[in-house]
């Protein structure tokens, strides 16, 4: 059985970041995707919950610079995101059993 997300897109869901788009607007936009909302709205009813309630947006832009590797793993709006080095960002659902084995160190 494949999960979906509020807007009905599979899960988990792959985003590839534009070429000059921030990482931080990249996490917002995948998001926005899943859920069904529009990433320019004001939070809540129509938009987003900020960004910042889950991790600083230009902390997060500034974590990679170019010719790097790695991650980064965090909850935003009832989602678990990871955001990638290499512009891409996937979006699972916080009860996904690959998130339960990494809260647990698996």
């Amino acid at each position: 059985m494949t999960d979906t997300g509020d807007s009905g897109v599979s899960l988990p869901y792959h985003y590839d970041l534009d070429r000059h788009e921030r990482l931080s607007d990249g996490v917002v936009a995948a998001v926005a995707a899943v859920v069904g909302a529009d990433p320019t709205a004001v939070p809540e009813p129509d938009g987003l919950t900020p960004l910042y309630d889950a991790v600083d947006p230009e902390a997060l832009d500034a974590l990679f610079s170019p010719g790097t590797d790695g991650h980064v793993t965090f909850r935003y709006h009832g989602y678990e995101v990871t955001a990638y080095a290499d512009e891409r960002v996937i979006v699972r659902p916080a009860d996904d059993p690959v998130v339960r084995r990494a809260d647990r160190g698996q």
